[in-house]
This record gives structure tokens, sequence and C-alpha cells, in this order.
């Protein structure tokens, strides 16, 4: 809860920070260049907060692909945009660990095993439940497959 808190206000500390130009509550399609650079130096957590907020609120298809094609360029595969782009959902199965960090606007501890027969599972600490990981152990290759 604390580091979805610290990339929050990371989000709220850099939109205090920027000029009128770079207004990030504004849709994509309306930065300038400048603003768009400033995106690129905010941490990828700050990032992701910022084309989150973008796509609950733009619904013009110049924005969502956008808003797809960062999200694409910070790591998240295609499951993780779809879910990343619903408004509706936080997690969902087949997520990687690197779009759940998406999804939490911030890095996340895990807790890591190994079973023989079974393979790498990670339980992740997320809101007042866990979200559970299988897969290859490394963030790209592990999967959301349960929740509590």
């Amino acid at each position: 809860m604390f580091k979805i808190t610290t990339a929050s206000a990371l989000v709220a500390v850099s939109l205090a920070a920027c000029s009128t130009t770079m207004n990030f509550q504004a849709s994509p399609s309306q930065w300038n260049e400048e603003t768009y650079t400033h995106f690129l130096r905010q941490g990828r957590s700050v990032q992701c907060a910022i084309l989150q907020n973008s796509s609950t609120k733009s619904v013009a298809p110049d924005d969502q692909s956008f808003i797809s094609s960062e999200l694409k360029r910070l790591g998240n595969n295609k499951r993780d945009i779809e879910i990343l782009m619903n408004p509706t959902k936080i997690y969902g199965t087949g997520m990687s660990y690197r779009g759940l960090e998406c999804a939490a606007k911030g890095s996340l501890s895990r807790n890591t095993s190994f079973y023989s027969g079974v393979g790498h599972q990670w339980q992740v600490p997320f809101g007042s439940g866990f979200v559970y990981l299988r897969g290859d152990g490394t963030e790209k290759g592990m999967k959301v497959y349960a929740w509590n």
C-alpha cells in the first residue's frame, strides 16, 4: 500500500512541477513535444500512472493507440495492455509481473518459491489480499493465475 501511495504522490509532484505546457491531465494527443519529453524522463511507475489516468479519460482512437504503444514500450505484453486499458479491471489472469507492477503504479514486494514438479510461484501482496503468479521465475515470465 505504501508503494502505491508513493507512486501516486510522485505523479502529483510531477504534475505540480509542470508548467501549463506540460499538462498530463490533457489527453495525449494534446501533448506537445516538451510535455512528451518530460513524460519520458519520468520513472516507469510514474509513466504507468500517467498512462492509466489518460486511458480512463480518453476514448479517442489516437489517444488509445498512443497509450497502448507506450505501455508496450514499458515492457508490458498484449494481455497486460488489455487489462491496463480496461477501467473496470486492476489485474487478471495471464497478466505478467511487470503488468502487475504497472497496475500498482510502483514496485511490489514478492514472496518467491520453487517447488519440484510445480515450478516457480510468487505471492504478491496487493491491496487487501494477494495475487499469485506462476512461470519461469523471471519478471516477464511470471503470469497471474489467482488472487484472493
